[in-house]
C-alpha cells in the first residue's frame, strides 16, 4: 500500500513537470511570435514611411506568407501557368474550417486586372473571402492564434 502512494505521487510528479515544461514552451513560443509580429511591423512601418518607397509584390507576400505560417495558417500558393483559371489568386489559406483567397500587390496597390476582379467576384459568391492585399497591416486580423 505504502509503496502504491509513493509510486502514484512519482508519478504525479513527473506529469506537473512534463506539463509545466510543454507550458514553459508555448510561453517561449508566443513570445517569439509576438517578438517576429512586431518585427514585421516595424519594418513595413519604416519602409512605408519612406517616401517614394515601392515594396515589391514579392517582398510583401514573403512578409504576409511567413507571417500566416507563423500564426498556424495553412498556404498554397498557386502556380500560374497555360491552363489555369484566369484570374487565379497567389495563394489560399487555410485555417480552422476558414479558406480565404489572396491575392498580393505591391505597397502602392499594383493594378488589379479585369480577370482578378472576376475571380475575387465569383470566390465571394461561392460564399470563400478573397482579399487583395499590399501590406501586414491588411492581415493583422488573421495573425493571431
Amino acid at each position: 500500500m505504502k509503496n502504491d502512494i509513493i509510486y502514484l505521487a512519482a508519478s504525479l510528479a513527473a506529469q506537473n513537470e512534463i506539463y509545466l515544461a510543454q507550458l514553459k514552451q508555448e510561453i517561449e513560443l508566443e513570445k517569439i511570435e509576438r517578438i517576429i509580429i512586431k518585427t514585421i511591423n516595424k519594418f513595413q512601418d519604416e519602409a512605408m514611411n519612406a517616401k517614394d518607397l515601392k515594396i515589391p509584390e514579392r517582398n510583401v507576400s514573403r512578409t504576409c506568407i511567413q507571417a500566416l505560417r507563423w500564426s498556424g495558417w495553412y498556404c498554397i500558393r498557386h502556380q500560374q501557368s497555360m491552363g489555369s483559371h484566369d484570374g487565379l489568386s497567389d495563394y489560399q489559406i487555410l485555417k480552422n474550417g476558414r479558406c480565404i483567397f489572396i491575392e498580393f500587390k505591391n505597397s502602392e496597390g499594383g493594378k488589379k486586372s479585369t480577370a482578378q476582379k472576376v475571380f475575387k467576384h465569383d470566390v465571394e459568391k461561392q460564399g470563400f473571402e478573397h482579399r487583395f492585399v499590399k501590406s501586414v497591416d491588411e492581415i493583422s486580423d488573421l495573425l493571431e492564434r
